[in-house]
């Protein structure tokens, strides 16, 4: 238990907390952290979430025109288009509960879909992801 810096009450500090050495109890962090929040926006200065961040990145004109290119490279490409169409259609079936998701052949967690044909979109091995990982990127010894 530490004395918070700023009403004194004690509290239980965070890791963060003790390794930064600042102690302010969860109330007085909060009522700083919105008096620093005013203070900026009645500077002018606004505050974005990552998701903000985001789609004003993706809007923009170089950031569009460089995603559309790499888009139109991959559906050019036969092999890729192939593997692309048997997802969606094993998506698909999946969504509308005409093919039933599997737990992991190995070793029974969650699964996802492994093509090894993909002419055949709805042949399937169900596998976790480590299992998947590791059929894709086989060590080698």
């Amino acid at each position: 238990m530490k004395p918070c810096s700023i009403c004194r009450t004690e509290f239980e500090p965070t890791a963060a907390q003790v390794s930064s050495r600042t102690y302010r109890c969860k109330a007085c962090n909060s009522a700083l952290n919105r008096e620093c929040h005013a203070k900026a926006k009645a500077r002018g200065i606004v505050r974005k979430t990552d998701a903000e961040w985001m789609r004003e990145y993706q809007q923009r004109p170089e950031v569009k025109d460089r995603r559309n290119e790499l888009m139109r490279q991959y559906r050019r490409d036969p092999e890729l288009a192939h593997r692309h169409h048997a997802r969606d259609l094993l998506r698909s079936a999946v969504r509308y509960g005409r093919i039933k998701r599997q737990p992991c052949e190995i070793c029974g967690a969650k699964a996802e879909a492994h093509h090894s044909d993909y002419s055949k979109p709805f042949d399937v091995r169900w596998l976790c992801h480590a299992h998947h990982v590791q059929i894709h990127h086989p060590k080698t010894t």
